[in-house]
């Protein structure tokens, strides 16, 4: 979920409250900024901005690289040939 803060008042707002804020409580939000990128969305453009940086990117110490996906297809191959082989092996058939 992105959440962005109102420039003008200071309000912090998930992404569906932004239009119902704009129209009732701060006619002046021009500008809102991404909580966690820290990104302006002048006017309507906060509306293109669907993803964001990860909770592990925002934490992380500097010069940390997220684990490749070869690593995940790796250790889930592993698993499936180990499951596959307990399935067949003759002490499960008798």
């Amino acid at each position: 979920m992105v959440f962005f803060t109102c420039n003008a008042c200071g309000e912090s707002l998930k992404k569906n409250q932004v239009e119902k804020h704009w129209r009732q409580r701060c006619r002046g939000c021009t500008v809102l900024t991404c909580v966690d990128c820290h990104r302006d969305f002048p006017g309507d453009e906060y509306a293109g901005h669907t993803k964001c940086i990860t909770e592990a990117e925002k934490y992380s110490a500097k010069g940390w690289q997220p684990k490749s996906s070869a690593n995940k297809v790796g250790s889930l191959r592993k698993v499936r040939h180990f499951s596959y082989g307990a399935f067949n092996s003759k002490a499960f058939l008798s």
